[in-house]
């Protein structure tokens, strides 16, 4: 009896699991999210001081926007219980989904990946 118990619990979970895996739709959804958080702190937080915060906005939108675009390469591979998403161009995992959520790097982790491809420097730091 307790067998048949301990059964029907892990095919239950199972099933949850398998009912619940992000689609990529929802991989994309989150990894924009992230995209745009970290275009508008840096548009914002160097810009803040600039009269000019509308062309701030305007040329953060555009990037965001790129950056969207960009991810429209994204491949999410679902592994039935949980999915992963990554970027093939980049070779890089960027979000893991399971029970109907996904989660993201982080905002500081793209401010990373970013310092790594563009090493001049954007924040203006040697």
């Amino acid at each position: 009896m307790k067998k048949l118990i301990v059964t029907i619990c892990v095919l239950f979970v199972v099933g949850l699991l398998v009912y619940t895996c992000p689609t990529q739709e929802m991989h994309k959804q989150a990894v924009t999210n992230v995209l745009k958080q970290y275009v508008k702190e840096e548009v914002f937080n160097e810009k803040a001081s600039d009269s000019n915060n509308a062309i701030a906005a305007f040329i953060g939108a555009g990037m965001t926007q790129m950056a969207c675009d960009y991810l429209m390469d994204m491949e999410v591979k679902s592994f039935l219980v949980f999915s992963v998403g990554y970027l093939p161009s980049i070779d890089k995992h960027v979000s893991v989904g399971v029970l109907n959520h996904v989660f993201t790097f982080g905002v500081d982790d793209v401010r990373k990946e970013v310092d790594k491809m563009f090493p001049s420097d954007l924040h203006g730091k040697k």
